[in-house]
């Protein structure tokens, strides 16, 4: 569901996925054609897991930013 009558700030947008603030606080994710609307602390909990899902994902060790 969307909030036509608030206003949304674009905080993020990549090829793939977008954030915006709505005007109540309220986080929109939108990654392809799916929006999942959600409270900042979701939000950040949500950012946490990916992050530390990513090294899995990627094959990189954990904390390795690619510099040496």
């Amino acid at each position: 569901m969307s909030c036509p009558e608030r206003t949304h700030a674009l905080l993020a947008r990549s090829p793939c996925a977008e954030v915006q603030r709505c005007s109540d606080g309220t986080l929109h994710l939108s990654v392809g054609p799916v929006t999942i609307r959600m409270e900042p602390e979701v939000f950040r909990a949500l950012c946490l897991t990916l992050a530390e899902a990513l090294p899995q994902v990627t094959g990189e060790a954990a904390g390795d930013d690619g510099v040496h």
